[in-house]
């Protein structure tokens, strides 16, 4: 495993607009695993980015705002086993915003999630994501550490049940699945959670998703079956 490729000492710390008030990114490391790559953009205080991902470019942008860069990190380039090219760089007219772009390499899908001051992004392989068998967990989109993260998927063909099951976990929702779904999906989406997601996974593959009690339920949308709002504001077929 290889760690903090790019580096920094306390000695060379400067902000770039020292003496604004404004939290800072003041390191960025990259960290290969034997299954995945971790870009972990440390800050001095705690901010969460505004996430939104490029399909065709295949490009996460992680925007920082009220945050300042240090000196030797702006505009210098990474990169990685899973990551093409990553670099940060303040926006001309961003009122002090900061801009993280990572571009990921083919076949590969990312997820955030954060410790800390730490913002995450860990790249991973998705060939599992297509393979007939079970998925394991740390392949999945979704980190199980923050049950509130965002969520970016870049799928294509990919298994439906796994993906579903392992939001669902991390987001500790009860799932029930009724009827014949689609073996498998494509999809390139942003959601705000992994609830938000599921959501957005029903709605792309034309199923119907609602709650009864704590219980989830997916199955195949029924044309003609109406829809009947009751117990007590739930969402009943």
């Amino acid at each position: 495993m290889f760690y903090l490729v790019v580096l920094l000492f306390a000695l060379s710390w400067r902000l770039a607009s020292a003496g604004s008030g404004l939290s800072g990114i003041s390191d960025i490391a990259v960290e290969e695993g034997e299954n995945e790559t971790g870009i972990v953009v440390s800050l001095t205080d705690k901010n969460r980015p505004v996430a939104s991902f490029s399909g065709e470019d295949k490009c996460l942008t992680l925007d920082f705002k009220g945050v300042a860069i240090a000196e030797s990190l702006i505009d210098k380039a990474f990169a990685g086993r899973d990551l093409r090219l990553g670099y940060v760089t303040d926006l001309p007219q961003g009122n002090g915003t900061a801009r993280v772009r990572l571009y990921l390499r083919s076949g590969c899908l990312a997820s955030i999630r954060y410790r800390g001051c730490d913002v995450i992004v860990r790249i991973a392989e998705k060939t599992a994501m297509s393979a007939p068998v079970l998925i394991e967990p740390d392949f999945l989109l979704s980190p199980a550490e923050e049950k509130y993260a965002p969520v970016v998927i870049s799928l294509h063909d990919a298994q439906l049940l796994p993906v579903i099951n392992e939001l669902a976990d991390t987001a500790g929702l009860q799932i029930e699945i009724s009827g014949k779904l689609p073996e498998k999906f494509t999809l390139e989406i942003q959601s705000d959670s992994p609830v938000e997601a599921i959501k957005r996974i029903a709605q792309a593959c034309d199923l119907d998703l609602f709650r009864r009690g704590p219980v989830w339920h997916i199955l195949p949308r029924d044309s003609e079956k109406p829809r009947i709002y009751a117990y007590s504001g739930d969402l009943l077929q």
